[in-house]
């Protein structure tokens, strides 16, 4: 073998620059347009593949002020030399400025002009919003669309026919503008409003929503309507955070939901007109068949809800609970239990909490019915290093003896405990798996400890 030869077989593989260029171009739209444009230097064939990407990302959500105006640029600059005029996704994520506004306009038109499929503005608000011109309330081909920070008002008709997902945060929406997106989104399938404002009602008549997220921002001082109606008969999946102190969930028409997420945020939550809030969702949500209850919820429930309180009776066959690690919530979870005959999985997670423990006068300690379908249990971030709670113990020592069908049962630790804490979880674990293994059991359910 001559010696040119032998280089030539000796010689590394190139087997990215052997792919053709569509190949490239779509690794290529998987990155940042800041990582995709370094490709540039590898040689001529690389200079304007980048360009090609159907995917442009442009992110900076940490940036000092004095980059500010070089991020601007930079993404001008590409929009000039892009060579396509069909595009998949186009994100902003940068920390807007006033200043901004005439770069973010030319940036949205760029979006539109080219059919983008899925835009998102990630503006990072800081008391300067950001106003949606009104050519981006018009498009055809937007199918995925993600605001932060922007002023949306529009003057005009909302025009989204192909739009399936709508993800909104930290807005006024007047309940006018509320409406024209439920008119101009037709096969509308997702709609999230997170920390929004301003808007009453929520009436959907469309057979596309499939899931609706609700949560109100955690800031007493805005303005939020007294009552939040939900209209909506063909919805599948609600998950809503109130702010209960300001104003109540009136679920008016909600007969297909499947899935039902409840919160409450703020502060102040013993008052008896905020119980009669949580009873009241509970009956409209008793035909839900999976249920996932978080804190504040449960936390307004444990605050009012007394032994001789009965809790509705439910269809429900999974539930999620998220508890207090340090109060004895164990009346309510029982509660919670015994109006649940058709139950198949439950799920409590720990919360932790600050302050002096609360204690519920004379609690209850037993369930006056077997959880006739109930298989699995899973307990979550009630133990850690020399932390056994006994109130989890207590309610595990109860459905083993009260679930005859029960296959498995689980601990999980805390997660945010150091591998330095080890051998005290170990300790931990000890102590609950002797208490669990001296329990009677109707069942003959397999416990493990994570």
């Amino acid at each position: 073998m001559t010696s040119r030869n032998k280089r030539i077989k000796e010689m590394p593989i190139d087997r990215l620059s052997a792919l053709p260029d569509c190949l490239i171009i779509h690794i290529l739209s998987f990155l940042e347009v800041k990582q995709s444009a370094i490709t540039t230097m590898l040689s001529k064939r690389w200079q304007f593949l980048w360009t090609q990407s159907p995917r442009l990302i442009f992110s900076e959500r940490w940036i000092p002020d004095a980059d500010i105006q070089n991020f601007v640029s930079r993404v001008n600059r590409t929009l000039v030399i892009y060579g396509r005029n069909d595009l998949d996704t186009f994100e902003v994520k940068f920390p807007y400025g006033e200043s901004n506004s005439p770069d973010v306009n030319v940036w949205v038109g760029f979006a539109i002009k080219n059919k983008a499929k899925q835009v998102s503005l990630s503006l990072n608000p800081d008391n300067v919003y950001y106003r949606l011109p009104q050519t981006m309330f018009q498009s055809a081909y937007l199918k995925m669309l993600k605001l932060w920070g922007c002023v949306v008002a529009p003057w005009g008709t909302i025009e989204w026919p192909s739009l399936t997902e709508l993800h909104i945060k930290e807005a006024e929406l007047q309940q006018h503008v509320i409406e024209k997106m439920l008119t101009g989104c037709p096969v509308l399938r997702c709609l999230v409003l997170k920390y929004c404002w301003g808007f009453s009602r929520l009436e959907v008549s469309s057979k596309c929503l499939y899931e609706l997220r609700v949560s109100d921002p955690e800031e007493d001082e805005v303005l939020l309507e007294p009552f939040l109606q939900i209209s909506a008969p063909y919805l599948h999946t609600l998950w809503v955070s109130l702010y209960p102190s300001c104003r109540k969930l009136s679920l008016e028409n909600a007969s297909s939901l499947v899935r039902a997420t409840i919160d409450f945020v703020g502060i102040g939550w013993d008052d008896a007109e905020m119980m009669s809030h949580a009873k009241e969702i509970l009956e409209k949500i008793r035909h839900v068949k999976v249920v996932d209850l978080r804190f504040g919820y449960i936390e307004v429930l444990f605050s009012g809800a007394n032994t001789d309180y009965r809790f509705p009776q439910s269809a429900r066959t999974c539930l999620s609970v998220e508890a207090s690690t340090v109060e004895c919530s164990i009346h309510v979870l029982i509660g919670l239990l015994e109006s649940s005959p058709n139950l198949e999985a439950l799920v409590i997670e720990g919360y932790t909490t600050v302050g002096d423990p609360r204690t519920c006068i004379d609690p209850k300690t037993d369930l006056d019915c077997d959880l006739l379908h109930l298989k699995s249990i899973v307990i979550k971030d009630f133990t850690g290093p020399n932390v056994v709670c006994e109130q989890m113990l207590m309610l595990a020592k109860i459905l083993l003896n009260k679930a005859p069908t029960l296959e498995k049962m689980v601990f999980f630790h805390n997660k945010s405990f150091t591998s330095s804490s080890q051998p005290a979880v170990n300790e931990s674990s000890f102590k609950i798996a002797q208490a669990l293994l001296s329990y009677p059991r109707s069942s003959k359910a397999v416990i493990l400890l994570k």
